[in-house]
């Protein structure tokens, strides 16, 4: 979560909230990953990879248009939970492509193939409070990361946040010419689980925070 998930909590002056990560492997591994240098085409991943695509924040209809607008786009969705009535949507478009769910050992074996990921957000207060684990996953794998309806990830290495309006309009290439350029494997090795936990740790131990569970 977000620390904009925290405002509406009382005392939440004494609230502190704890971003996503990534796993262990991941951060200290990240110079060894590997991706095809010359992907045919310019394929797009739509998350969640081993994540939930219900239609409560994923925005399947925008993926929709992108395909019918696209038709040199491949769109790979990883994931499970989607509503039923995607299916029949799916088979009306060539270029979407529906792997169902694939565990984070297997995705090498996808991903190494694609050359962008995209992460399709309906804008709202849900997704305002959100830290998708997706983004730590593309930005491993190397991949340029473009998010809809997620604000704050806007300050993440090699991602760029743009209205899906905007999405549809703009050339996914120029787009990529405007992502955050940052290290990654440094931003990786801050943001994992070990990291953190370290850093709950240290705030736990602040007296602001304390006096939550004073009863005295």
């Amino acid at each position: 979560m977000t620390a904009g998930i925290a405002i509406p909590f009382p005392c939440a002056a004494l609230t502190t909230a704890i971003p996503s990560g990534c796993c262990e492997p991941f951060s200290t591994a990240a110079a060894t990953r590997k991706r095809d240098a010359s992907p045919p085409g310019l394929r797009l991943i739509i998350p969640v990879t081993v994540g939930h695509l219900t239609d409560a924040w994923f925005d399947w209809d925008f993926i929709f248009r992108l395909a019918l607008d696209n038709k040199e786009y491949e769109i790979h969705i990883i994931g499970y939970g989607e509503p039923d009535y995607i299916y029949n949507e799916i088979e009306k478009h060539s270029n979407i492509f529906f792997h169902g769910k694939v565990y984070p050992k297997d995705l090498h074996k996808h991903i190494k193939h694609w050359s962008i990921g995209l992460i399709p957000f309906k804008k709202g207060k849900l997704s305002q409070a959100v830290d998708p684990i997706k983004i730590y996953e593309y930005l491993f794998f190397g991949l340029d990361v473009i998010v809809t309806g997620i604000e704050h990830l806007s300050s993440y290495p090699n991602t760029v946040v743009v209205d899906k309006e905007q999405l549809e309009q703009v050339n996914i290439d120029e787009l990529k010419l405007r992502v955050n350029k940052k290290d990654i494997n440094a931003f990786l090795l801050e943001t994992s689980w070990h990291a953190r936990f370290e850093y709950m740790g240290k705030i736990s131990k602040n007296k602001k925070i304390g006096r939550l569970y004073d009863h005295e």
